[in-house]
C-alpha cells in the first residue's frame, strides 16, 4: 500500500510499511476486542514533513523506512515547532524516570540502622 506526496520538485510515492504518524489529528477511533484502532486522515493540500530514505528503482523514486537510522516519520508541518519543543522534554522525562527507578531500587536494597543516634548504612546486599 502506498500514497503520493507532491512538492515543487515533483511527485514521489511513499511506501507506508513502517511509517510512523507523528501528532496527526485523530479523525476517528474504535476498539475491537483488546485492540484499539485510530484513524488519521491527510487531506489534499496538507503540508507535511516526511523523514525517510529516498530510493530509486527502475527510474521511479519512492520514500521508505531507513533501516540503518530506524526513521520513517510523517507529521503536519505546523506540528514541527511543537515536536522540537516537547520531544527533548519527553526524552528528559524518560531519563529522569529511569534514574528514579534505579535510585528507588538502590534505596530499597540498603539496610539502615540507627545506633546511639548514628545512622549506619549497610550496602552488603549489593556484593553478595
Amino acid at each position: 500500500m502506498s500514497f503520493s506526496v507532491e512538492d515543487d520538485t515533483g511527485i514521489v510515492d511513499i511506501n507506508i510499511e513502517g511509517l510512523d504518524f507523528v501528532w496527526l489529528p485523530e479523525s476517528g477511533s474504535y476498539r475491537s476486542g483488546s485492540l484499539h484502532y485510530k484513524q488519521t486522515v491527510l487531506m489534499p493540500d496538507d503540508e507535511v514533513l516526511l523523514i525517510g530514505k529516498a530510493t530509486s528503482t527502475e527510474g521511479k523514486i519512492f520514500i521508505e523506512k531507513d533501516d540503518i537510522n530506524n526513521v520513517f516519520n510523517i507529521m503536519l508541518a505546523s506540528s514541527v515547532d511543537k515536536w522540537n519543543t516537547y520531544k527533548p522534554l519527553l526524552n528528559s522525562l524518560y531519563v529522569f524516570g529511569v534514574f528514579c527507578c534505579v535510585l528507588a531500587i538502590f534505596v530499597a536494597k540498603i539496610d539502615v540502622s540507627i545506633v546511639d543516634g548514628i545512622a549506619i548504612y549497610n550496602f552488603n546486599h549489593f556484593f553478595r
